[in-house]
Parts: structure tokens; C-alpha cells; sequence
């Protein structure tokens, strides 16, 4: 065999070897997990603002943080069935909310005209 073809079979050996080696490798690589539901994050505060046609409330903080209802929202105000048009600044809301990418989707909004009994310390 002369030179020329020996580091011509030693070149194509290495390169099989290492297509083979990096398939290996590829293989071995965990899965990704799954990406993480969304945990609800609750809020507790009076209402700021409503814009009936974004169909999101701001909540009266420092951050003014910006709920968007979603399809699935259940909004009530005083314990009854009501829509996002119904609440008013100045009423007191509680809910959740999950982050989609950059908005805060409402799971519950729940809208009161009055003020919540503060918590009992024990």
C-alpha cells in the first residue's frame, strides 16, 4: 500500500470514528424536561384601573401590576356571576394569575365593594 493511501484510509477511519462518537454522545443527552406548569400567583388589593376593551385590570400597587382576563377567567363581583366590565376602579379584587410569556393571565378575579376583615393574629 503506498503512503498516499494509508492517510487516505487513517483520514476516513478518524472521520468515521468521530461521526460515530458524536451520534454516541447525542444519544446519551438527557431528555429536556418539560417545561413547568405555571404556578397560580395570587394577588390581594384594590383595583386601579379596567380597560373593557383589553379586557385587563390594573391593580393599585406600587409595580401597577396588569391582569388580563383570559377565555377561561371566572370573574365574580359580590359572590355572583359577573364580566370583567363589571368591576370598577376602587373595589377591592382578589384572584390568581399565570404568566404566559410576558402577561398576566387571570385564572379568577374576584371583585368586592367592600373592604376584606383584616386576618386575626393569633
Amino acid at each position: 500500500m503506498s503512503l498516499i493511501t494509508r492517510i487516505v484510509l487513517s483520514s476516513a477511519l478518524v472521520l468515521s470514528l468521530t461521526a460515530l462518537t458524536s451520534r454516541a454522545a447525542d444519544e446519551k443527552k438527557p431528555e429536556v424536561k418539560a417545561e413547568k406548569k405555571a404556578a397560580n400567583i395570587p394577588f390581594n388589593t384594590k383595583i386601579k384601573s379596567v380597560d373593557a376593551v383589553a379586557k385587563t385590570i390594573t391593580l393599585d400597587e406600587k409595580t401597577s401590576r396588569v391582569i388580563a382576563a383570559g377565555k377561561t377567567t371566572k370573574v365574580s363581583l359580590d359572590g355572583k356571576d359577573a364580566t370583567l366590565e363589571d368591576l370598577k376602579a376602587g373595589l377591592f379584587v382578589t384572584g390568581a394569575y399565570k404568566k404566559e410569556g410576558e402577561k398576566n393571565i387571570a385564572t379568577s378575579i374576584k371583585g368586592s365593594t367592600t373592604a376584606p376583615e383584616p386576618k386575626k393574629k393569633k
